[in-house]
C-alpha cells in the first residue's frame, strides 16, 4: 500500500478551508499550519501543528518532520515569503 502524499497549508482561516477540502478529494494527506489551537481549517483537515505561518525556522521543522509533496497557502500574502523560503 502507497502511503497518501502530503500537502502542508499554511493558514487555517476559514478561506483555506475549500482548499484544504479539494487537496483531501484528490487523496493529498492534508497538514494544517496554524498559530491558532482551534482554526477553522482544523476540522478538515488530517493533522494540525500548532506553529506560527509566520515562523521560518518552526515551519521548516515540521515540514522536514511531515516531509510533503509541497506546500501551499490561499489567500494569504504575509506567508509567501515562508513558502518561498521553507520551499
Amino acid at each position: 500500500m502507497v502511503a497518501p502524499r502530503k500537502a502542508i497549508i499554511l493558514g487555517g482561516n476559514a478561506d483555506q478551508v475549500p482548499l484544504i477540502q479539494a487537496l483531501g478529494e484528490r487523496g493529498y494527506r492534508t497538514v494544517l499550519i496554524d498559530y491558532y489551537p482551534d482554526p477553522p481549517g482544523k476540522a478538515v483537515a488530517d493533522v494540525h501543528h500548532q506553529v506560527s505561518t509566520l515562523d521560518v525556522d518552526a515551519v521548516s521543522r515540521v515540514v522536514d518532520a511531515e516531509r510533503p509533496a509541497f506546500l501551499t497557502s490561499i489567500g494569504n500574502d504575509l506567508v509567501v515569503p515562508v513558502l518561498a523560503q521553507v520551499s
